[in-house]
């Protein structure tokens, strides 16, 4: 198991989050917040891809000899070929729930977990997540003014976010007093007055002092609905990560879900969005990614946080 940094709040880790998480103690971390893979090839991603069977077949037949501009889009949408059979989605579970398995195990009872799914292949996410013994409780929809459509599908607006959670033991009231674990935190994410819900409007990538036109957060004020949480514009790190997410939306992840002071746990660590969050919240942070670039990044963004 190869630390690659650890310092104060926050550990990272280099290497297969599967084997690594087997030296995790069970019951120690207080939520998992995560961005797994969505199984489409993004922007040529060899980590975003089904199985190495797979990808080696994409890139022999479909993605090496394309352009430079053609290869940073989906291996998917080049391919023609995203397996949406019940053999791809068997793949699919058979990468995913082993880590989701450890995760559980490392999680304390009762806590919760956000995790991000592809639309495509989001039911493949839960299923898996459920064979590895959380129980699903809601899903959060992403809303954003931007997508592109590709090979005749729906404009994809929509980000889902599965709410799932490891068994508490005992009541909920026990469970938080023994473990600390149980309950959403529903105050701190509050949206002036009214109760948290499970919808989060993103401004369009594009929007500047003026919103563009299609922005779900305009739409809305100017219906006079603006009671959502909503992500503001230019949020999203610069970084050489595709899927980098916006600081103010983890954030919010993990306030609602995690208690001052405890672990949040990602096993897809990326470039270090979760961790980030985690930290600005005063909260811990353990994360790994296969990746070493990704590595990198997250560490100079984790260390740039504690020292100021």
């Amino acid at each position: 198991m190869l630390v690659h940094h650890q310092r104060g709040a926050f550990e990272l880790f280099q290497g297969d989050s599967a084997e690594i998480l087997r030296h995790f103690p069970a019951n120690s971390a207080g939520s998992l917040i995560t961005d797994p893979p969505g199984g489409v090839g993004k922007d040529g991603n060899l980590w975003d891809t089904f199985s190495p069977e797979f990808l080696s077949e994409i890139e022999e037949k479909n993605y090496v000899n394309r352009s430079e501009r053609q290869q940073r889009f989906s291996l998917a949408y080049y391919s023609g070929t995203y397996d949406l059979s019940r053999k791809g989605g068997a793949l699919f579970r058979k990468q995913l729930q082993p880590i989701f398995a450890q995760s559980h195990r490392v999680l304390k009872p009762g806590a919760f977990a956000l995790v991000w799914a592809s639309t495509r292949s989001f039911h493949w996410t839960a299923t898996a997540l459920e064979n590895a013994g959380f129980r699903i409780r809601d899903m959060v929809a992403q809303l954003s003014g931007n997508g592109v459509p590709m090979w005749g599908n729906l404009k994809p607006l929509m980000d889902p976010w599965i709410l799932a959670q490891k068994a508490p033991e005992g009541s909920v009231k026990n469970n938080i007093r023994k473990w600390n674990t149980g309950a959403l935190n529903i105050d701190p994410c509050r949206v002036g007055k009214r109760y948290p819900n499970n919808v989060i409007l993103s401004h369009h990538e594009q929007c500047g002092q003026e919103c563009m036109i299609g922005c779900p957060i305009d739409d809305l004020r100017r219906q006079g609905k603006a009671h959502y949480f909503y992500q503001s514009r230019n949020a999203r790190p610069r970084n050489s990560h595709p899927t980098s997410r916006p600081t103010p939306l983890m954030r919010y992840f993990c306030r609602l879900i995690t208690n001052p002071g405890e672990v949040v746990l990602d096993p897809f660590g990326g470039s270090g969005s979760t961790g980030v969050a985690a930290l600005l919240e005063g909260m811990r942070f353990v994360g790994i990614e296969r990746e070493s670039s990704y590595i990198d990044i997250a560490t100079k963004r984790l260390l740039r946080i504690l020292l100021h």
